[in-house]
């Protein structure tokens, strides 16, 4: 069994934009760079099979490439928050495509939680013990940001390999988007 989701993955030099924001992040678990993605689908353990008929799922999306932009930074968790990411501008190109792969995860077979969407990027992962004072005012400072802007020109399966040091995500297909 492969633990899988699917997501895009920003650019290099959105990335470095994104680490640069997590430089004074009072956060003891950044992300680091090649971890940040925004997540369309987390689809938990599956199969071979089951892999081979999601790839040929996604395989079939057909979209036009798209630009995002990071729009600032909030938490999840409310009060005593878990993480902290970067929000984006709203984007109908990219609500259909994550639209397009849950339709592609159906049509593979496969249940996919009912969730809303909330475009992310995770920048850093909050344990229980953390001044959340200061985490707070960092992202309040930060909420309102003109991020980068960066072209989404495809998406990706992945594997995620969990570990003591962390979560390990190999990418499993890229899926171009053509247009």
């Amino acid at each position: 069994m492969t633990r899988t989701f699917v997501a895009l993955t920003p650019p290099d030099t959105a990335l470095d934009a994104l680490v640069a924001l997590q430089r004074n992040l009072p956060a003891p678990r950044l992300v680091p760079a090649e971890n940040m993605h925004l997540t369309l689908a987390f689809l938990g353990d599956l199969s071979d099979a089951d892999l081979d008929e999601l790839h040929l799922a996604l395989s079939a999306i057909h979209t036009r490439p798209f630009d995002l932009c990071v729009a600032g930074l909030d938490v999840f968790g409310g009060d005593t928050p878990r993480q902290v990411h970067a929000t984006l501008r709203p984007s109908e190109p990219l609500i259909q495509l994550q639209a397009s792969v849950l339709r592609a995860a159906r049509r593979a077979g496969l249940t996919v939680a009912h969730r809303r969407f909330v475009p992310h990027i995770t920048l850093a992962r909050l344990p229980m013990l953390v001044d959340y004072a200061a985490i707070g005012r960092f992202v309040a400072t930060r909420a309102l940001l003109p991020g980068p802007e960066f072209a989404v020109g495809s998406f990706q399966m992945f594997a995620s390999h969990l570990s003591d040091k962390g979560a390990r995500y190999e990418v499993l297909a890229d899926y171009p988007l053509i247009g």
